[in-house]
């Protein structure tokens, strides 16, 4: 088509989109008759004479323009500033309605106006995006709100055009308009932040010949709005904010001096786990720490699973209410889809296992809901806070003395529901750091051996001692190691005993074992003592540490011979240590203490001969005539600290004591009479005599010609001396004995 300069500046101004009527409305016929009244010269009055009927008729000029409902800030681009109401937050998969006049500016009734989207200005894969799912509607009432009477089902009335009636320039109401709603539908899959715009762009026919003169006749040609004069939207995908924390605004009353193991810094606040614990067992406390939160349990009763119950908040500060997915982000994690996820965990013995979370509602009287698998919170917006509990059920490490645990970390995180994914925008900590406790003879690796079973010698002759390995006192001493392969610190109480039979008691002596620091294998301070419960308590030991100890046991000095007459029977030394905080116990009750058998009275001769049987004798007389009476005074006492076999005093002409001395008592004299007593132990037994090697009897009534006489003790009191009969360590016989020099 050729146009004409008059043709091309129509087009111009339809493109500019003038918004003032332009007049009369296209094809009305303007008729005109003109009157002349005069008076009849003759004289017939007043008369007129009339025209012809003049008939213009009124040519069309169309134009319509496109601007924002609220008839403000026309003409903007895609990445400018827009009025309010035109830039809005959006979920991704969700839509933006904005509302917009389209005004019939020109003077063509029914004027038809074809609606594109268009995205001038955008750029895909950056911001601005252009919105490629745009829907536009007739807003029959006007009102700017998509009703869904004007909407249809499944969008049925949606449109590519509408229909303008032209302004009736007789009224003072415009009635040449059609509100229109265009709709924006986000991605499901935008990601925050993601900007899609978009205006509506209107394009209509043109009334003119080919010679560029107006006409009433649609010329089939038309014109569009230029880029200039649009009108953007912009549908900003919503950015969630929404985190996770301990809780914050509605935090559980804090315990006054919770009792806490010794760690640092010091958590707080600190509540109680608000789980009611098995009967008998500890209740845990849990501290906050910054953004994350430690329980600290002790040890229980029994050898099941164990649970803590942490308290979390979920705080939503973005503009839109949320519903919020909670999930364990611990790699391994398995969602059970039922409220629970189970993550992996190292069991007591060292091999793989795992530990189950289970999300609870805020007074944990049931899971949350779980809605697509996952379970879910709602928060309103702006500052609305939601509280949660999570419960960890996990192995009962304190149950297996050798096990070595780590810290259990759940790492909890929140997903905004208004956002595509499921990816954490938030984490929070919630960290359980179990308790254990070793307790044996010292390695040199952390932690402690209980299967050994050291042997210490003593010599209780010989004074108590103060170092370590040496055998010639009477100080036994074991290292020890008080291991805590726990994860928090903590303090240790000792004690320890020996029950140690003595010479000169029926019931044996309880010895307390002594503990010391170690210094590099030497002894070192001694613990912190209480005298009252006997109780020696350690220092604070940090977390996978261990305190090594001296266990030191003075023996007394009348303590028997572990080892004698062909048996042996080792001093078993008995220890316990308690964690201070934890309550774990553990014992050691293999170490073990063996005394030799040795002279323990410093006054026994050693020559002749070497023996711990002191045996003295003493006569009335040292110069007699035939016919006097010799009185012998022998005593023989057990001065070993072990009780003796086969003991008795004996007078023989046999005899000899291995130093030349000779005996010739029965070839001079004659004799007269015996009698002993026993004394020394507080082992009982009845002295009996026995003559010229015949029969045991408690009788000392003496055959005629008596050549040897024995005296010894029956202990056992079977009437008869034999290898049971023993003399305790201490016991002693003494014996007067008469004869007649020949």
């Amino acid at each position: 088509m050729k146009a004409s300069t008059k043709f091309l500046a129509l087009l111009a101004a339809l493109a500019a989109g003038s918004a003032s009527a332009a007049g009369v409305t296209a094809g009305t016929s303007i008729k005109n008759v003109a009157v002349a009244s005069f008076d009849d010269p003759n004289g017939g009055g007043l008369t007129s004479s009339s025209s012809q009927e003049v008939i213009t008729t009124v040519l069309a000029n169309p134009s319509f323009d496109i601007f924002y409902y609220n008839n403000t800030n026309d003409k903007t681009t895609a990445g400018g500033t827009l009025p309010t109401n035109y830039e809005l937050s959006v979920k991704n998969g969700d839509e933006m309605q904005s509302a917009y006049t389209v005004s019939n500016a020109g003077n063509v009734n029914n004027y038809v106006v074809s609606l594109t989207a268009d995205t001038t200005g955008t750029t895909a894969g950056s911001n601005p995006r252009p919105a490629t799912n745009v829907k536009y509607f007739v807003d029959a009432n006007g009102d700017g709100i998509l009703q869904a009477s004007e909407r249809g089902a499944s969008d049925a009335l949606a449109v590519v055009q509408v229909t303008l009636p032209v302004d009736d320039i007789t009224t003072n109401t415009d009635e040449g308009k059609v509100s229109i709603i265009q709709v924006i539908t986000v991605p499901a899959g935008a990601n925050p932040g993601e900007q899609y715009a978009v205006s509506p762009r209107g394009t209509g026919d043109t009334y003119v010949d080919n010679n560029g003169n107006p006409t009433n006749t649609p010329s089939g040609n038309t014109v569009q709005e230029a880029t200039s004069d649009l009108q953007f939207a912009r549908a900003v995908v919503y950015t969630p904010t929404v985190s996770t924390t301990p809780p914050v605004t509605n935090p559980p009353t804090p315990t006054p001096n919770p009792p806490l193991p010794p760690i640092t810094p010091v958590p707080t606040p600190v509540y109680p786990d608000p789980n009611d614990p098995t009967p008998g067992n500890p209740k845990t406390y849990i501290g906050v720490i910054g953004d994350d939160q430690y329980a600290y349990p002790k040890a229980d009763i029994d050898s099941t699973n164990e649970k803590v119950t942490f308290l979390n908040e979920v705080k939503n500060s973005g503009t839109i209410d949320d519903t919020v997915n909670l999930f364990p982000t611990n790699a391994g994690t398995i969602n059970n889809n039922d409220g629970t996820f189970t993550i992996p965990v190292t069991l007591p013995n060292g091999t793989a296992g795992t530990a189950t979370v289970r999300f609870l509602k805020a007074d944990g009287s049931g899971l949350l809901p779980v809605v697509n698998n996952w379970p879910t919170l709602t928060v309103a917006a702006n500052g609305g806070a939601a509280n949660y509990r999570v419960e960890i059920t996990y192995p009962d490490y304190d149950a297996v003395a050798d096990s070595n645990p780590g810290p259990i970390t759940v790492t909890i995180g929140v997903d905004s529901g208004n956002d595509a994914g499921t990816t954490a925008d938030d984490t929070t900590n919630d960290v359980i750091y179990p308790s254990q406790l070793q307790f044996g003879d010292s390695t040199p690796a952390l932690g402690a051996v209980s299967t050994p079973t050291p042997t210490e010698a003593v010599v209780v002759a010989a004074s108590t001692g103060t170092s370590p390995n040496t055998t010639t006192d009477r100080t036994a001493m074991f290292l020890m190691d008080v291991a805590n392969t726990g994860e928090y610190a903590d303090t240790f109480k000792l004690n320890g005993s020996v029950s140690v039979p003595v010479s000169t008691s029926a019931t044996a002596s309880t010895v307390e074992v002594k503990y010391y620091l170690d210094n590099n294998g030497a002894l070192g301070t001694q613990l912190t003592y209480d005298a009252v419960n006997k109780i020696y308590t350690t220092g604070t030991v940090a977390a996978n540490t261990e305190l090594k100890v001296w266990a030191v046991i003075d023996l007394p000095a009348d303590a028997l011979a572990t080892s004698s007459n062909g048996s042996s029977n080792p001093l078993a030394v008995s220890q316990n240590v308690t964690s201070v905080y934890s309550g774990i116990n553990r014992t050691d009750n293999n170490d073990l203490i063996t005394i030799t058998a040795v002279p323990t009275d410093p006054n026994t001769p050693t020559t002749p001969p070497a023996s711990g049987v002191l045996v003295t004798k003493t006569v009335d007389k040292a110069a007699a005539k035939p016919g006097d009476n010799l009185q012998y005074t022998i005593l023989a006492k057990n001065n070993f600290n072990a009780s003796l076999k086969n003991f008795m005093v004996t007078e023989s002409n046999s005899n000899t004591n291995g130093s030349g001395g000779t005996t010739n008592v029965f070839t001079w004299t004659t004799f007269q009479s015996v009698s002993a007593t026993y004394s020394g132990s507080y082992v009982t037994g009845t002295v009996m005599y026995r003559f010229n090697s015949g029969a045991w009897s408690t009788s000392n009534a003496a055959p005629a010609n008596v050549t040897r006489v024995d005296v010894a003790v029956d202990t056992n009191g079977d009437s008869n001396i034999t290898a049971a009969d023993t003399m305790a360590a201490g016991g002693q016989i003494s014996v007067s004995m008469t004869v007649k020099v020949k």
